[in-house]
């Protein structure tokens, strides 16, 4: 009896923490429009990169779907993004088709990737955990996290990332700590970290963490052949990419770098481009470390040496919960998590000493190991009940202080959001506008364009009705969309934008 109460407690504040994670992430997410970044994921959905409209040439809203698919996408996001989020690019073409191209629908795919890392999380700390308010922990902690709340709010391949790198570690573990392993366990492994890769590259320094972890936990020689069976799938996969236009998007991302070698040449004293100096890269060291333990209050302004002092807080529940905590199997799970970890930093570290310049200390490039760092944190949380009185007071206290942190860090995320969009999504609006006109009369029709891109961000958000409405670029008109309709006889210019 008293075990079926403990399971619906467990059940029911399972469910109250999925909720509080989904309205942290739907809060305003389409309040609003869609950043650069954003733009560049919906065009390749569409495979508008590929698509060469000429000045004054004709076509139709019917036409640019011819180019709507597979091929044309992979082929925008080599074009667009250097082949980096294929797997996401594909699925949010599938999405796109399903359900519009609006901002919400765009969106709601990363929020829905979001809750599926908490629900990895949770599996995660099942499975290297016999402490059940671990798992309840891991989720709180997760669906709290500033830098997961922000990526499962915007229209990019990070969460799908963090989400297929997190499961590749379920399976991981299983592996490692199973008695009886079995062969489909290193398909299913393998076939998960070829989709992580696919779906952001930088997801191969939790592989390469994975790797660093077999080599010294010392597994028999049948999950030694497990997992160099693995390998050889993913490098297969992998190679059938890079010869199918993976290479050529490394070509670009080689390309790119040498841009940020040029800027940071240009502009020494840009944050972005900085050069990999010593410091730089301490500075880097603890922005990530802030951002992967929940901190991001650097957006409200607050210098790095000033917020430098709150990683006590998280080196302070580490300390006094790891000490005493009995709750990891075996006691060998908590290594491979630091390992896990800390990934992101050495990584990072690596990538500006080689390119030298610190890009890739960016808080998002790190987001892929912030489950990680969470999911120590809730093991040491956990381990309340497990420890003296005096060390208890002190454990929780830092537990409250650093839910207290991440709640202030996820009001300076919603106004963050405030500062780098640009308000209203105005493509919509003029796309409305257009719909209503061509639906309201049965006149015929054409739309002109001050550029390419004022065409094709409209054309993502006509209706049917304007599918076979005439349109073309044209530079010399005064306005930057213009809908021009002939009804009876009488030519019409109507201002769109």
């Amino acid at each position: 009896m008293l075990k079926e109460i403990q399971l619906h407690r467990h059940g029911f504040v399972l469910v109250m923490l999925f909720l509080l994670a989904f309205m942290l992430r739907a809060y305003r997410i389409d309040h609003y429009g869609i950043w650069t970044d954003e733009k560049f994921s919906v065009h390749e959905a569409n495979s508008f990169p590929v698509i060469d409209l000429p000045a004054h040439q004709t076509f139709t809203k019917h036409d640019l779907q011819k180019y709507n698919t597979v091929p044309g996408v992979v082929a925008s996001c080599i074009k667009a993004d250097n082949g980096n989020g294929l797997a996401y690019i594909i699925t949010l073409h599938f999405w796109c088709k399903a359900f519009s191209n609006t901002d919400l629908s765009i969106r709601m795919l990363s929020l829905l990737m979001g809750l599926l890392v908490i629900a990895a999380g949770y599996l995660l700390v099942r499975e290297i955990s016999d402490n059940p308010d671990c798992a309840l922990a891991a989720c709180l902690l997760l669906a709290l996290s500033p830098v997961l709340i922000d990526l499962s709010r915007e229209a990019r391949a990070y969460m799908m990332a963090v989400f297929f790198s997190l499961t590749s570690s379920i399976l991981f573990f299983k592996i490692i700590n199973g008695q009886l392993v079995r062969f489909y366990y290193f398909l299913l492994y393998a076939l998960i970290v070829t989709a992580s890769i696919l779906s952001h590259y930088l997801t191969a320094y939790i592989i390469a963490a994975q790797i660093v972890i077999v080599i010294l936990s010392g597994l028999p020689a049948v999950k030694w052949k497990g997992f160099i069976f693995s390998g050889i799938i993913v490098c297969t996969l992998s190679v059938a990419w890079l010869l199918n236009g993976g290479l050529e998007g490394l070509q670009g991302i080689s390309a790119m770098n040498s841009k940020y070698i040029q800027l940071m040449h240009q502009d020494p004293g840009n944050s972005l481009y900085m050069k990999a100096t010593t410091g730089a890269i301490t500075k880097g060291w603890i922005q990530n470390m802030l951002s992967v333990t929940g901190n991001s209050l650097q957006m409200t302004g607050l210098q790095l040496r000033h917020l430098f002092l709150l990683l006590l807080v998280p080196a302070g529940i580490f300390y006094f919960g790891l000490k005493k905590n009995q709750s990891l199997r075996h006691g060998k799970n908590l290594v491979p998590l630091v390992i896990l970890a800390s990934s992101g930093f050495f990584y990072a570290t690596i990538l500006a000493l080689n390119a030298g310049h610190i890009i890739s200390f960016l808080t998002h490039f790190s987001s892929f190991s912030a489950p990680y760092a969470l999911i120590i944190m809730s093991l040491a949380i956990a381990a309340l009940n497990h420890i003296p009185t005096i060390q208890k007071r002190i454990l929780f206290t830092l537990a409250a202080l650093q839910i207290l942190i991440m709640t202030a860090s996820i009001g300076a995320i919603y106004a963050g959001s405030a500062d780098w969009t640009t308000g209203k999504n105005e493509f919509i609006a003029a796309a409305e506008k257009i719909n209503t006109a061509v639906e309201s009369s049965d006149g015929i029709y054409r739309i002109l364009y001050k550029s390419r891109q004022e065409a094709l961000n409209t054309n993502l958000y006509l209706g049917e009705y304007t599918s076979s409405v005439l349109q073309a670029v044209n530079p010399g008109i005064d306005a930057r969309i213009i809908l021009i309709s002939i009804h009876n006889n009488v030519r019409t210019t109507q201002i769109i934008r």
